[in-house]
């Protein structure tokens, strides 16, 4: 019926791509046309974002650690969105992850997506034959603006990382302390 559909689904969500990013005052019918747009951009998972670059970047450095510890009392830990500590390649395969993480999972007003993770974690950590105890999200962040000073390179911080504990699951079954 509608021969040239392909083209027309790739033009539509190019221009709704397009309208969702650029910033307010550079486009002027963004008020009016945010609204119905970022329905179906939510719903297919498109939405796009100017967190890493852009006219407003995120101020701070964020990642996000999963600390297991099993039944022996061991800790397992991972910094699941620490992406400099990755190679290049793994980088790349991990980024949708990354930004999971970084835009949602560590968000307080994501509260929701926190427990079906867990639930995720348990399941695969199960698969490398280690059974949690306890399973814990912790959120790290520091300012990304750098000061930068005479003797003091761009790439150096000279303020450490904050970190809070968001999320604990504890396994019901397990003895009390």
């Amino acid at each position: 019926m509608f021969k040239h559909w392909r083209k027309a689904l790739t033009l539509g969500y190019t221009l709704a791509a397009l309208c969702w990013t650029l910033p307010s005052g550079y486009f002027p019918f963004k008020a009016t046309l945010d609204p119905i747009i970022s329905k179906p951009l939510f719903f297919f998972n498109l939405s796009q974002a100017w967190g890493m670059f852009g006219p407003e970047p995120l101020w701070d450095d964020i990642w996000v650690q999963m600390t297991v510890t099993d039944a022996a009392g061991q800790k397992h830990e991972r910094a699941v969105s620490r992406m400099i500590e990755l190679p290049y390649l793994e980088r790349y395969q991990k980024e949708r992850w990354r930004k999971f993480f970084n835009e949602h999972l560590r968000m307080d007003a994501k509260s929701h997506l926190w427990q079906p993770y867990v639930d995720y974690v348990r399941r695969e950590e199960a698969r490398r034959g280690v059974v949690p105890e306890t399973v814990e999200l912790i959120r790290w962040w520091r300012p990304a603006i750098v000061p930068v000073a005479r003797g003091l390179r761009a790439d150096q911080r000279t303020e450490g990382w904050n970190h809070v504990t968001f999320h604990t699951w504890k396994n019901p079954g397990a003895p009390a302390p």
